[in-house]
């Protein structure tokens, strides 16, 4: 993912994801919290100065795709804590209206990131489940900082950005690990000089107020959530801190948000490499006709190992790109987030076999795969939450050497867990706020088994240390994001969202089949001729994870925003 790229909204791939709902003959209850607990204290309300209150919402129409979504910028103090000191900042909100007569509220999104656009979320649920804009609002937003908000985050440039993420995590040598930290201290230097003033306001606690401020803003008495990834820690904190505005919640994807953001993060080396190692390597083995990689993941893995070492003594040009041994594991770890990218990776790393032997259709999945790994602008979001929101140590051998124990273990991403800015950051650290579901509304969980950035492991402790949540796991599974994609849990959620009843106790649904790369593509509309650029594209948004194909959808939406505005 690029900001030079114009990639298209895939509002087509959306609505073939809308499958007939299942019936899953769950039983339910009304969606409350568990009875029998002490009530807390009540919570205290955000206090609003007037002056925000009485603005003016100037929506504009910001998507050509969706006449009826409606954006704007709002003005929010830029420190809740003392909101009459400092510059106001600027928030950008996205509606589509509701369709029904029947309306009960809001329904607000999330994609995760941390930092990751919002903007156009409104436009996938809308297409693929149009029966929840019958009882909703669906709003959307930029977090503070990020996006269409403004002013912006910033910490790379690009450039800073490819040699940061192309540090080879298994070169262990004390030169390798000196620059790991000398580019991780700078990265953490930069942050604080090209964010400025704005940093240490770019935070959890910030962001919730201004969901609350937003809600009031449209004038609705209760906010129901969609979150997914980070986006489930954003809608914890939110819950816990204003649950008496808190209406009907679905976590989907769920990092541990009972734990700083220095603990619960530990899990994804084992995530992704269960899923290239358990889900990916034997599919691909499955296929050995077509891909001729190994019949076996044992031996698929030994090709991988014996590309990755001659890599790192001598990246290879090919496809118009340079592949060296960290781009090389970018491109897998990219991929694993959602099934549908596995044949375009299959055939990836099987043309980077025979370099002088390439289809047109090989080079542009190698360039799909490994010519993008996110950009400055998404870590960018991501180091100022994640470093700023809760405390690390200060003392950055502590990450070298738990990333010896997980590299050990987890070779495809363990190793790299030096690369990390956090141990220098330039602001102090914030304050972990308890979050244990007490006093908040029942809230729905879900994760799959396989799910690799946000293990299921995590996802359980989550769901154990917050009071009333019930849990769904997706058995078979391990696609990152599951709301809009698996018909079983769709049913869960849609009857949670609409009636206001969960599953009596935790509860499970299967997973969808891993794709047949084999199979007859289905019917498509006629397509104009392609460049190598386009097809890599298109290739790559097959590919992508849910957050990123959010956040691109959601940057498309800005463009026009802003155009919007520019010509009021």
């Amino acid at each position: 993912m690029s900001p030079s790229r114009r990639l298209r909204p895939r509002l087509a791939v959306l609505a073939r994801r809308s499958a007939p709902l299942l019936a899953a003959g769950l039983l339910a209850v009304p969606a409350t919290a568990d009875a029998g607990q002490r009530p807390p204290a009540p919570p205290a309300e955000l206090q609003i100065p007037a002056r925000y209150l009485q603005q003016q919402i100037g929506w504009v129409a910001c998507s050509s795709a969706v006449p009826d979504l409606r954006c704007a910028r709002v003005a929010v103090p830029r420190d809740w804590a003392r909101p009459d000191s400092g510059e106001d900042i600027q928030i950008a909100i996205s509606k589509l209206p509701t369709t029904g007569g029947d309306k009960r509220g809001m329904v607000t999104f999330n994609p995760g990131g941390p930092g990751a656009s919002g903007l156009g979320m409104p436009i996938g649920t809308g297409l693929v489940h149009p029966q929840l804009r019958e009882h909703y609002d669906l709003v959307g937003f930029d977090p503070r900082g990020m996006g269409s908000s403004r002013p912006n985050v910033a910490c790379q440039t690009e450039d800073e950005y490819r040699a940061f993420f192309g540090l080879d995590g298994r070169d262990r040598s004390p030169q390798n690990i000196a620059r790991t930290l000398q580019l991780s201290d700078k990265t953490a230097a930069d942050c604080r000089t090209r964010t400025g003033a704005l940093q240490p306001y770019v935070t959890t606690w910030q962001t919730v107020r201004d969901m609350e401020f937003v809600r009031r803003l449209l004038d609705e008495p209760r906010m129901s959530y969609i979150g997914y990834s980070a986006g489930t820690w954003l809608g914890a904190h939110y819950v816990q801190t204003f649950p008496q505005h808190a209406d009907r919640f679905v976590l989907d994807s769920n990092v541990d948000f009972t734990e700083p953001w220095s603990e619960n993060g530990n899990l994804q080396p084992l995530g992704f490499e269960r899923r290239f190692q358990e889900d990916f390597l034997p599919w691909m083995a499955r296929y050995d006709r077509l891909y001729h990689y190994g019949t076996s993941a044992r031996e698929a893995r030994t090709r991988y190992e014996a590309r990755r070492r001659a890599l790192q003594a001598q990246p290879l040009q090919i496809a118009g790109i340079t592949i060296g041994p960290a781009d090389y594991d970018n491109g897998v770890v990219g991929v694993m987030y959602s099934k549908d990218g596995f044949p375009v990776l299959a055939q990836a790393l099987a043309a980077i076999e025979r370099p002088d032997a390439l289809t047109p259709d090989d080079e542009a999945a190698i360039q799909a795969v490994f010519g993008a790994f996110f950009d400055a602008t998404t870590y960018a979001g991501y180091f100022t939450i994640t470093c700023g929101d809760t405390p690390w140590s200060r003392d950055p051998s502590d990450l070298v050497r738990l990333s010896e124990r997980l590299g050990r273990r987890y070779p495809l991403l363990g190793y790299t867990w030096a690369a990390n800015p956090c141990p220098f950051w330039r602001q102090p650290y914030g304050t972990m706020q308890r979050i244990d579901g007490r006093g908040v509304p029942a809230t729905l969980m879900v994760n799959s088994t396989h799910d690799p950035a946000t293990p299921y492991e995590g996802a359980r402790a989550a769901h154990r240390g917050f009071r009333g949540s019930r849990f769904v796991t997706i058995r078979d599974e391990g696609d990152h994001g599951i709301y809009g994609g698996n018909p079983c849990f769709d049913q869960i959620a849609l009857r949670f969202l609409i009636e206001g009843v969960l599953p009596r106790r935790d509860s499970s649904c299967p997973g969808v089949p891993l794709p047949d790369p084999t199979a007859a593509p289905a019917p498509q509309a006629k397509r104009a001729p392609e460049s190598l650029a386009q097809q890599a594209e298109r290739l790559h948004e097959q590919a992508e994870s849910p957050t990123e194909r959010e956040d691109r959808l959601g940057r498309e939406v800005g463009r026009q925003l802003d155009a919007a505005l520019a010509s009021r």
